[in-house]
């Protein structure tokens, strides 16, 4: 189920600009959210974004937003007997974490931005 999940990771990151280094081992795998892949800035904001999102459609993330080093950090720590369907919800819900997280970050990120 590790590998499944940690290429199902990898699928995403390839969709998604905010999806930097994908990284683990057997259930435990590391997200690193990024502004932009050409940057790889780390982005504490949607990091935080995707697992408030994700914590409100009840799934629980290891997200620290004041973390070691930067908080942009999301650990994925599944209970070992996981299965298919399981992973699938949580893929789902993380999906559309992402998509609600580039979207309210940008939209954060250019309010005040105008000039007068």
């Amino acid at each position: 189920m590790g590998r499944y999940l940690k290429e199902a990771f990898e699928k995403l990151q390839a969709q998604y600009e905010i999806l930097g280094d994908v990284r683990g081992l057997g259930l435990m795998i590391g997200l690193e959210i990024v502004i932009d892949k050409s940057s790889k800035a780390p982005s504490p904001l949607h990091a935080s974004a995707i697992s408030e999102y994700c914590r409100a459609h009840g799934l629980l993330l290891g997200h620290r937003p004041n973390g070691a080093i930067s908080g942009n950090n999301i650990r994925i720590l599944p209970p070992l007997i996981i299965n298919r369907a399981e992973a699938d919800e949580a893929l789902a819900i993380f999906k559309d974490a992402m998509v609600h997280a580039e979207k309210t970050v940008k939209a954060q990120a250019t309010i005040g931005t105008a000039w007068m």
